[in-house]
């Protein structure tokens, strides 16, 4: 995480470093940038940042990462209403979608929302956890919905934004976006089931889990997540201690578990 920090730091700090020289008061360069930071590239370094306090690396600072994921969905939100100049700059009235195109705004939404709902998962501990999980997996489902309607229109680029123009246009290609549209399915399917395993509905985790395997079969950290709940299944065992409970065949998750895992 301190490597991490230090390298979204020296970011920021490089992309904004105003060179005196080129017109410090007007804001017409900068000295490593070479141009003003723009509204999507301050964006993609205040993501930078909160992926990395997230949690997905240990010892991050999740409630800074909640206050950044906060404020890049203001942001968006604003710039669809259209806050934005034609270079990205400013205020002005072109939206974001129209530059950077809907399936991006949309992928750095869901981004967002997928890691709050990772963070409320791993840190809320107020209330009764079985609604906040629930909460967390209709959250987390809204997003699959809006990742998959991207992808009817990520085999390319969209038709209104000039690709040439964009900063985001080396995740442009054809295949480029829609893998990362599929990656984030993935990561939300899994993150589904983890949030009702959390709510003890194990059936319906292993819906969304299932589902992640099918979309993305080459996909070994779904795989692994797939074969850990058929293991998990397959050593449940009954207050009562019956293992042969005929509302989970353990017999057929441990077959299932041992064709994931090994």
């Amino acid at each position: 995480v301190s490597q991490a920090r230090a390298i979204v730091q020296y970011a920021t700090e490089y992309v904004n470093r105003v060179d005196v020289t080129s017109g410090a008061g007007t804001g017409t360069g900068t000295e490593g940038w070479g141009r003003r930071c723009t509204i999507w590239e301050g964006i993609i370094l205040a993501l930078g940042e909160a992926d990395a306090e997230c949690g997905f690396l240990s010892g991050g600072f999740t409630a800074r990462a909640k206050i950044l994921y906060g404020e890049t969905l203001a942001k968006l939100d604003d710039g669809e209403n259209g806050g934005v100049n034609g270079d990205g700059i400013g205020n002005g009235n072109t939206s974001i979608s129209s530059i950077l195109g809907k399936n991006i705004v949309t992928l750095i939404k869901t981004h967002c929302i997928t890691c709050l709902v990772k963070i409320s998962l791993a840190t809320e501990t107020k209330g009764d956890y079985d609604v906040v999980c629930l909460d967390a997996a209709e959250k987390a489902k809204s997003s699959i919905e809006s990742l998959q309607m991207s992808t009817s229109t990520a085999d390319g680029t969209d038709e209104d934004v000039d690709v040439s123009s964009s900063c985001f246009y080396p995740w442009r290609g054809r295949g480029s976006l829609s893998s990362s549209i599929q990656h984030h399915i993935s990561f939300t399917r899994q993150l589904v089931a983890e949030a009702y395993l959390g709510a003890s509905r194990p059936m319906e985790a292993q819906i969304f889990l299932k589902d992640a395997v099918k979309a993305t079969p080459k996909n070994y950290e779904v795989a692994f997540a797939y074969g850990s709940f058929c293991l998990r299944m397959a050593l449940y065992e009954n207050e009562d201690g019956d293992n042969g409970s005929a509302e989970i065949d353990t017999a057929m998750f441990r077959k299932k578990a041992q064709s994931q895992l090994v």
